[in-house]
């Protein structure tokens, strides 16, 4: 009496499971691989944008200070006043933006080391797929052709005995076969994850390094005038000298030792600094301040025509919402290394399942051997 192959079967269906999901496993990792390179050079976007965002906030406030000290000129204390404004507007904004893109670098630091470790593992993955393939078409094979060889033996008691050891065999193999096709499973879906949030991620980096070009172009803009600016400033403590008033003696001198005269005529001067000057001297003719005024001007006029400070500061795109978007990716960011380690952890379970299912290979293989030993006999 033929003994029915159920056992056979389901470790056939468990098997075509496995196959399938290692199938799309690997069109999975194919895929994957080659977007992880791209994935972690565009982690290398907010370190950059952070530095950019970092230096422009500090060249808005030596701007700005200097403008605060040069304002006292009076031929360019309108436009400093007007471009102190723009300023002030565009470094709350800028301040904001380069602290949490200062967070997010901190965050990317053990997430771009994660995602170096992610790299080495999916081609560890890459080579388990080529074993699980071996080990699948291996079992399918053994399975299939000792199914075909019991069933060609005639009825009686040594084909009820090695179809009885074929099913628990089969019995054996089919849940290391079902938990190898699961942990497939599993790791795919895992993949898939990682796959749509660094997609997403990269998205939202690569909108970060379109704005790098406009941080330089304003912090470009103000560079230009700092140079000139920083030397108006420098005049300002500048001490300027002017002669006013008759000559007058310093020493008696002596004739033949005997008759004094006044000698060592020197002429009055007057000194004052620049700011001094500027910021209003009282007490002082008017005829030495025209004089002051006029020295001061042979210094300062040179100096104003190289300074041209009406100027249009470039715009920032999303430069409002650019702190809220990077406090965004560190959040996502940090969601995504978690990811990634349960992704190692799911792995660590389907080399695990997947070599013991490997092994099953081993566990009907003597039933084919005997099937066919018993025929030859």
């Amino acid at each position: 009496m033929t003994t029915q192959m159920g056992n056979p079967e389901a470790l056939l269906a468990a098997l075509t499971a496995l196959t399938d999901n290692t199938t799309q496993l690997k069109q999975q990792v194919d895929g994957f691989d080659a977007g992880l390179v791209t994935a972690r050079n565009d982690l290398e976007i907010p370190a950059d944008i952070a530095g950019k965002l970092q230096s422009l906030n500090n060249t808005l406030t030596t701007t700005s200070q200097l403008l605060e000290t040069i304002s006292i000129v009076p031929e360019i204390g309108t436009e400093a006043g007007v471009l102190q404004d723009a300023i002030a507007t565009l470094q709350q904004p800028v301040s904001a933006a380069a602290s949490a893109a200062n967070e997010l670098a901190g965050t990317i630091r053990p997430l771009r080391d994660a995602v170096a470790q992610l790299e080495v593992r999916v081609q560890q993955l890459d080579r388990g797929i080529g074993d699980s393939i071996g080990f699948e078409q291996k079992l399918s094979q053994v399975v299939t052709q000792a199914q075909s060889c019991i069933g060609g033996l005639p009825a009686g008691a040594p084909k009820d005995a090695l179809q009885q050891q074929f099913d628990t065999a089969c019995g054996i193999a089919q849940p290391l076969v079902t938990r190898a096709a699961s942990a497939v499973g599993t790791v795919n879906a895992d993949l898939n994850t990682l796959e749509n949030d660094l997609d997403q991620a990269q998205s939202k980096l690569q909108s970060l390094a379109s704005i790098s070009s406009a941080i330089d172009s304003v912090t470009g803009t103000l560079s230009g005038i700092l140079g000139p600016m920083q030397a108006v400033a420098n005049a300002l403590s500048e001490s300027v000298t002017v002669p006013y008033g008759p000559p007058y003696p310093t020493s008696i001198c002596y004739a033949g030792g005997f008759f004094p005269y006044p000698c060592d005529w020197k002429t009055p001067t007057f000194s004052f600094s620049i700011r001094d000057i500027l910021s209003g001297l009282s007490g002082v003719l008017a005829p030495v301040l025209d004089l002051l005024k006029s020295a001061m001007n042979a210094i300062l006029n040179p100096l104003l025509s190289a300074l041209h400070l009406n100027i249009t500061l470039p715009q920032i795109p999303g430069l409002g919402d650019l702190a809220n978007d990077l406090q965004s990716l560190v959040g996502s960011l940090g969601d995504l290394q978690g990811k990634i380690g349960q992704f190692a952890t799911d792995l660590n379970t389907f080399e695990t399942q997947v070599q013991d299912a490997g092994a099953s290979v081993s566990v009907v293989q003597p039933v084919l051997t005997g099937c066919q030993s018993g025929r030859r006999g």
